[in-house]
């Protein structure tokens, strides 16, 4: 029963209380706020807050914010600025935030589209906060941002863009959120961006397209967000990008043209988007891939119509293919493949027509894939398949019509996959299939025009693909064609330099329509099937 009467007696007694401190904060919230001159405001302790305009969103004329505030005969230093203090007014001329402000609310002066002149920030805010100036379009010359601030908000700028001078960070701010400056295209001259900043949001600089100078990335920062400098086209000078950052959004830097020089990645870099630097059509000098990359999307590269050499070093790029376009798309520059790659992903230089010079595949090459270097038109030289790789992904060179040397595949290889080297018409000399290929794929070498040597097949391919040598014109010699598959239509259409005998071995279970048409050199057929 004590024990009971306990509770109760606690229970009361803490309703009690609630009630008590409820009124009291109601009391104190009230007396709070206040009226001096044209602006509201409440008190915080022993500082106020601007909490609005008598005449709200129908304010007009000059906004004056004072540094200290006297009610019931007490000075309050004036420290922030309230969020939603004063949206859609119609203030004009200039904006000077005063020293005593650490802050700047949400929205503050969210679309106050009347200002035009300077906006000055005083120097102990420490926060401005998301939307503080979204929409501000008459604000002109400089914006520094002072040594006090540390965190700029999501959208905190978005939208101004009438500043016609130089944007400056002070040595203090860690964040800038995703749009803060996102269209604000009239800055002009150069932009660095401080050594303490770890948090760069998406869209951050978007569409400032203004910027004249160089920009300096800090050197804290570990990723680039996606469009966060996505038309920012007259950026100049070399792109230096911290060995602290590990990914590079999609479209980060797209159609920054500006850039010159070489493009170096740094080790480290694991992923770069989509069309990360697409469009990027001064830089002059090398792009180099580091051995760190396992992702590049699709467009990454396209249109770098400068360069002169591209150094890929990726050893072990497991996601680096996209079918709809490929990543470096007339993107110009002799190619160079490092030492110690690995893969080649399915892919990954489609439809880089820009490419030129020798195509050297390293030793450490195991893996090959789909489409590699489908339509590379712009290759040259003989085309050399290291002793490491076993399989030759389907596509892998179809279109490859510069190269004009010899082709060469090591014993080891077990598959040619369909359209491999289709349309390579520069390929010459003899064509020796491996004794260790089982299988050759549709149309591989359609089109092998330029081949004007002895074709040697191994003897253990069991099945031929469709049109997998038509129009193979040069190819000659007497090749023992022992079959114990299947041999697909058109095979060896138009290969009419073939001599000597074609024999049908006993395991053959299918023969496709035309698989010999056109073979007029032929002398003999023994048909065992």
């Amino acid at each position: 029963m004590k024990f009971t009467s306990l509770l109760r007696k606690r229970a009361v007694f803490a309703v009690l209380l609630t009630l008590l401190l409820s009124a009291a904060g109601v009391t104190k919230a009230r007396a709070q706020s206040f009226t001096v001159g044209d602006l509201n405001y409440t008190l915080n302790g022993n500082a106020a807050t601007v909490t609005g305009h008598v005449d709200g969103t129908a304010a007009t004329g000059t906004l004056t914010i004072p540094e200290t505030v006297t009610y019931n005969g007490n000075d309050y230093p004036v420290t922030a600025i309230g969020n939603s203090a004063f949206p859609w007014a119609g203030f004009t001329g200039d904006l000077v935030i005063p020293n005593s402000v650490t802050s700047i609310g949400y929205s503050a002066f969210y679309e106050c589209t009347g200002f035009d002149g300077i906006l000055t920030i005083g120097n102990s805010v420490t926060t401005i906060n998301g939307d503080a100036f979204r929409g501000c379009t008459g604000f002109t010359g400089d914006l520094a941002i002072p040594n006090s601030v540390t965190t700029i908000g999501n959208y905190a700028f978005l939208g101004c863009n009438s500043f016609n001078g130089n944007l400056s960070f002070g040595n203090s701010v860690t964040s800038i959120g995703e749009y803060a400056f996102n269209g604000c295209s009239g800055f002009t001259g150069s932009l660095t961006l401080p050594d303490t900043l770890t948090s760069l949001g998406i869209y951050a600089f978007c569409g400032c397209s203004g910027f004249n100078g160089t920009l300096t990335l800090g050197g804290a920062l570990t990723s680039i967000g996606r469009d966060t400098f996505n038309g920012c086209s007259g950026f100049t000078g070399t792109l230096v990008i911290p060995n602290t950052v590990s990914s590079i959004g999609q479209s980060a830097f797209y159609n920054c043209g500006g850039f010159t020089g070489d493009l170096t990645l740094p080790e480290g870099l694991t992923s770069i988007g989509g069309a990360a630097f697409s469009g990027c059509s001064g830089f002059d000098g090398i792009l180099t891939i580091p051995t760190t990359v396992t992702s590049i999307a699709g467009g990454a590269f396209d249109n770098l119509t400068n360069l002169s050499e591209i150094h890929y070093n990726a050893t072990n790029c497991n996601n680096c293919s996209d079918y709809y376009g490929g990543q470096f798309y007339n993107t110009t520059g002799t190619l160079v493949i490092g030492e110690g790659v690995q893969r080649m992903p399915n892919f990954v230089f489609l439809n880089a027509n820009g490419l030129t010079g020798e195509l050297v595949l390293p030793e450490s090459l195991t893996y090959l894939g789909q489409g590699a270097f489908k339509g590379c038109s712009g290759l040259t030289g003989d085309l050399i398949i290291p002793s490491s790789v076993t399989t030759l992904g389907s596509s892998a060179f179809e279109g490859c019509s510069g190269f004009h040397g010899i082709l060469s595949m090591p014993e080891g290889l077990t598959s040619i996959g369909g359209y491999t080297f289709s349309g390579c018409s520069g390929l010459t000399g003899d064509l020796t299939i491996p004794s260790t290929v089982t299988s050759i794929g549709q149309y591989a070498f359609s089109g092998c025009s330029g081949l004007n040597g002895e074709l040697t097949l191994g003897e253990n391919v069991t099945s031929f693909g469709n049109a997998a040598f038509s129009g193979c014109t040069g190819l000659t010699g007497s090749p023992s064609i022992v079959v114990t598959g299947t041999i697909g239509s058109g095979v060896f259409s138009g290969c009419s330099s073939l001599t000597g005998e074609i024999t049908i071995g006993e395991a053959v279970t299918s023969i496709g329509s035309d698989a010999f048409t056109n073979c007029s050199g032929m002398t003999a057929v023994h048909y065992n099937a």
